[in-house]
């Protein structure tokens, strides 16, 4: 068996040296089809085997609160309905809390700003990874003022301690106070974030806050024996005592536990859909254009394997030699498509290295075995896919047929035009599904960056401050800082104006929209129908700084302070929500939120709708409402400065960090970039998924291309005879070249027809994940005719050549051959 497999492998390299054009064409589709295919693969893997940095991973699950009535998904949790599931569910072995935060810190004599995560007892017990050096937390460390105790990252161990070993024990200044580091956690483990520098003891205290502050994240390791769908029936049980108990908070709230597999790669769910059917598409293309070639060439053999089959040969022996011809044409094609994909794999590694939020992808795309081996098996799975109906309709040849038709070229040529013409309209209809999907993200990322952000954006440095409490303790100390450090950065030379804000525009997250807006003398029913509002705390000058333009009534002042009126300014989309048709200027409203409720806020100005949500492919739609206040009637320890410059605003960094030690040296900022810099790296991961399916989609429409150029080049070869007739009757060679055109222009126009369908369900599918492309009829009928003429386009360009030669033919030369 083996030698015999053997020397089909010899004569199908025989064969396959012989027609060095077809075989370095038909190589190269199969590389286009599988490098694309080992590229994407490459980041699946990256997100789905995410390496989840605990023992046993299986037993760990993500606890998250849920309101269905409110459409709440995937919610926090607050400290007092923790301490109830903890105290009452048994499904778990561990339960923990984990609180985000960030520290001031010094660390090589430098303020620098680090990113950490208090935690409940019994965190690294859940994890059960051993540390590197020293201990975990101590039961007694989490509570009241026994907390100031720090794990470090070994990351942040090794750059900012310089990795000493007896650095337990020692004392580490976070937010101007003292904590005693007692251990060093392990060198891969970075729960909950990649970035997370250190750990610190959460305290948790019953009736410390409200139960609607659901600001903590919940982690739990189950039982042996239990399962995430158990552990959320005893959940949801436990939610439900919960809110009987406490209906003003908790009605309607449950909870859930998710596996963290289940978890990471559901949240990807949306983007792994997208490319794993666009990845499917190009490789069924690339087959069916290696398809066509095949069954192009079978015609050419016929008469070679009639001959076989006349000596003795069987069919299925002849379909196991064109089969393995296929497999080598797969296999070289899937070692030339590995190299392409892996060109590619460094290609978008370097593009999502600076991206905070997907960075790791760069480390984790790499030539892993599961990716040699899905290269692999896509690679003989091609093969076998382009070559089984080639090799079946090619072992039908029949000695007497191939031997009557003569010079004329076989009996082949009709028998397959049909399927040919199949094929190539098979490609046409997925390339115009690729194409439509690539479109519709295109034009979505392109109304991202046209639409009108509401203020300037250019020209503007950045950068985030927080003050620690053991400093800044009351609002006035807050307020007093923010004035100083705003004034001594607007006297700067070339700065011309500087402003501060809660929210810095294009950066705020989606799930930061948490402030309800209560209208007075609005009914009931029209308060349940208002959306959340963006409550952005700004200094008088943050208008000016940002060159926002008023509608109506003022901005803010600095005669809006402490003990003055308080007021607000608004945009027009939240005062569309409440006073349609009504000036909104001199209303009344107030927000709340979870531990926050503002006294009654006067509208006194109306500015344009400011893009404030961060730059992202699944929140396009209408605008935010937003309430901006007075930084001096609601100081904010947290807060960005804008600062606009003259001239190029990066040259002014240093000046700012100096001026502003000049103030309190032991205060860092924070993510110091322009702002065209902060929303560039947010908008990474949108370039990153737009550029692989655009991609792909131009990959498919090269492919399609090919398609259309090998059916009507053979079919201009084997009418060679009349068109030499048509010219020699006296036929135009423009008429000639039209109804050469007219052919690729017929299979494009049916591949449109057929691939219609699955190209409106496509866009419908993408136009429901992302927010506000479905309010839009523009997208779908706007990218279904760019696609159809550039599809067509395509084959005629594709047609063109062949349909040159055929005007060119010698009507003697023609007739001749026969």
């Amino acid at each position: 068996m083996l030698n015999a497999l053997g020397r089909d492998v010899l004569y199908a390299l025989r064969v396959l040296k012989k027609d060095l054009g077809f075989t370095a064409v038909a190589v190269l589709t199969i590389a286009l089809g599988v490098g694309a295919n080992t590229t994407v693969f490459s980041v699946v893997e990256a997100i789905l085997t995410f390496p989840f940095p605990v023992s046993r991973p299986d037993r760990v699950v993500f606890i998250y609160g849920e309101n269905p009535s409110r459409n709440q998904r995937r919610e926090g949790v607050s400290a007092d309905d923790f301490l109830d599931w903890r105290a009452q569910a048994r499904a778990f072995e561990h339960m923990v809390a984990i609180s985000f935060r960030s520290y001031n810190a010094r660390a090589r004599g430098e303020a620098v700003r680090v990113p950490a995560a208090q935690v409940s007892e019994g965190y690294f017990a859940l994890m059960d990874r051993p540390l590197t050096l020293g201990r975990a937390f101590l039961p007694e460390e989490t509570e009241p003022g026994r907390d100031r105790v720090a794990v470090l990252s070994h990351a942040f161990w090794q750059k900012e301690l310089g990795g000493s070993r007896d650095v337990a024990g020692q004392n580490l200044t976070l937010d101007g106070e003292s904590y005693t580091i007692v251990g060093v956690a392990a060198e891969n483990f970075f729960f909950p974030a990649r970035n997370t520098a250190l750990w610190t003891p959460l305290v948790l205290e019953a009736g410390r806050s409200e139960r609607d502050d659901r600001s903590l994240f919940a982690v739990g390791r189950l039982r042996e024996g239990t399962t995430p769908a158990e552990a959320s029936v005893e959940m949801a049980t436990i939610a439900a005592r919960i809110a009987q108990a406490y209906p003003k908070t908790n009605e309607g709230w449950t909870s859930r536990a998710i596996a963290v597999r289940d978890d990471i790669n559901s949240s990807a769910g949306f983007a792994m859909v997208v490319l794993y059917g666009s990845i499917t598409a190009v490789l069924l293309i690339a087959c069916a254009n290696v398809a066509n070639l095949l069954l192009s060439r079978s015609t050419v053999r016929e008469k070679e394997i009639a001959l076989r089959a006349a000596l003795g040969a069987g069919r299925a022996r002849v379909v196991r030699q064109l089969l393995t011809e296929s497999l080598v044409l797969a296999l070289a094609g899937g070692g030339l498509g590995l190299l392409i994909g892996i060109g590619g794999m460094r290609y978008l590694a370097a593009m999502v290295a600076p991206d905070p939020n997907i960075g790791f992808l760069a480390e984790d795309m790499e030539l892993s075995v599961l990716v040699l081996a899905h290269t692999l098996a896509i690679s003989t799975l091609s093969g076998l896919l382009f070559g089984v109906v080639p090799a079946i309709r090619g072992s039908k040849a029949d000695l007497d047929a191939v031997l009557k038709e003569g010079a004329r070229g076989g009996s082949g040529g009709a028998r397959h035009h049909l399927l040919r013409n199949g094929l190539v309209v098979s490609q046409f209809a997925l390339a115009l599904a690729l194409l439509s999907a690539a479109g519709t993200l295109l034009w979505a990322f392109d109304r991202i960056h046209t639409a009108d952000p509401g203020f300037n954006p250019k020209g503007l440095l950045t950068f985030r401050i927080a003050l620690p409490e053991t400093t800044y303790g009351t609002p006035q100390q807050v307020a007093s800082f923010e004035r100083d450090a705003l004034d001594a950065l607007s006297r700067l030379p070339g700065v011309k104006s500087v402003g501060a804000t809660t929210a810095l525009p294009l950066t705020v997250r989606p799930a930061q929209r948490t402030a309800r807006v209560v209208a007075e003398g609005v009914s009931e029913n029209d308060q349940d129908r208002t959306a959340n509002a963006i409550h952005s705390v700004v200094s008088p000058s943050f208008f000016e700084t940002l060159e926002i333009s008023l509608l109506s009534g003022r901005r803010l002042t600095d005669q809006d302070a402490e003990a003055s009126q308080p007021v607000a300014v608004v945009t027009p989309a939240l005062a569309k929500l409440y006073w349609r048709g009504v000036d909104p200027l001199g209303r009344r409203l107030k927000l709340v939120a979870p531990g926050m409720e503002t006294p009654w806020l006067t509208v006194v100005g109306v500015v344009p709708d400011v893009r404030t949500v961060s730059h992202s492919l699944r929140y396009i739609g209408d605008e935010i409402p937003q309430v901006f206040v007075p930084y001096a009637q609601q100081p904010r320890g947290m807060f960005a400065v804008a600062v606009r410059t003259e001239g190029n605003p990066v040259d002014f960094a240093p000046l700012t960090r100096r001026t502003l030690a000049g103030i309190d040296v032991n205060l860092p900022l924070d993510d110091v970039a322009t702002l065209e810099q902060v929303v560039g790296r947010i908008d990474t991961q949108n370039r990153f998924f737009v550029r692989i399916l655009s991609g792909l989609a131009l990959i498919a429409l090269a492919l399609a291309g090919v398609g259309v150029y090998g059916v009507v080049s053979y079919s201009v070869h084997r009418r060679t005879r009349e068109i030499g007739i048509r010219m020699a009757l006296g036929a135009e060679p423009g008429s000639v070249l039209r109804v050469v055109l007219k052919q690729g222009a017929v299979l494009a126009g049916i591949g449109f027809v057929l691939g219609l369908g699955f190209a409106i369900a496509i866009v419908r599918f993408l136009a429901s994940e992302l927010a506000g492309l479905g309010a839009s009829n523009a997208a779908g009928p706007l990218t279904f005719a760019v696609v159809s003429i550039v599809l067509l386009c395509v084959a005629q360009v594709a047609s063109f050549i062949p349909a040159r030669r055929a005007v060119r033919v010698d009507p003697v030369t023609a007739l001749r051959t026969e």
